[in-house]
């Protein structure tokens, strides 16, 4: 894998949970994310941005551009629905949801600083997670609610 193949592995992700082909998925996520090698974390990074932009472009689909006195935010919960503060997301989650903020507020270096966060997570199945919740998000599976 090379970095430049990002948006046809990202892609491939994409397809691959549309198509609930998961065992598929799943071995490729961890192939995304086991080598620790410079180049792997190169791979990871470039196709990390793609699945950020792809959330971001979805989420702003889904809710409109936010205006001047606007922003965005996350409300994030956990399988049990008991809702989770950002600060207490692993390491490459954390960077993947403000990565996305980041890219949504504009602030291409601060997602930049992010995406970086995420590459360097040490634990493979922490960027593993953030590539999944990133996954889905790409696809439209999360809920929007106003914050009146």
């Amino acid at each position: 894998m090379h970095d430049d193949d990002a948006p046809r592995i990202s892609g491939g992700l994409r397809y691959l949970l549309r198509h609930d082909l998961l065992d598929t998925l799943g071995d490729l996520i961890c192939a995304l994310v086991a080598d620790e090698g410079e180049r792997a974390r190169a791979v990871f990074a470039a196709v990390f941005a793609e699945l950020v932009d792809d959330a971001a472009a979805v989420l702003e689909r889904t809710v409109g551009a936010a205006g001047p006195d606007e922003a965005y935010f996350a409300e994030i919960h956990d399988g049990n629905g008991d809702r989770v503060e950002v600060d207490e997301l692993t390491p490459a989650v954390r960077a993947g949801v403000r990565a996305m903020l980041a890219t949504l507020a504009g602030r291409g270096d601060d997602a930049a600083v992010q995406l970086g966060l995420a590459a360097g997570a040490p634990d493979p199945a922490d960027r593993a997670n953030a590539v999944v919740c990133l996954l889905f998000c790409a696809d439209g599976q999360f809920s929007v609610a106003s914050a009146d």
